[in-house]
């Protein structure tokens, strides 16, 4: 879950919590998530994601999935 967002020197920046309770700090070009997704743009209150999926003929398949800041979280 993304719990923040960081504007570094570097550019735009995730911060995520994973399910086993580690941050990470996600840019874009990095990979996320379990259906192969990687990081295609961070603005400040969402990360998009492009992930690669089998569609119903068995063929993969590209689609776009947005990653929301969570509520109660603040720009850092």
């Amino acid at each position: 879950k993304m719990t923040g967002f960081l504007n570094s020197t570097t550019g735009p920046q995730a911060i995520v919590l994973s399910v086993d309770k580690v941050t990470h700090f996600i840019n874009v070009g990095n990979y996320a998530g379990k259906n192969y997704g990687q990081v295609t743009k961070i603005i400040e209150r969402q990360m998009i994601l492009e992930e690669r999926v089998i569609s119903a003929d068995g063929s993969w398949t590209l689609r776009e999935a947005v990653v929301y800041l969570e509520d109660g979280s603040k720009k850092r």
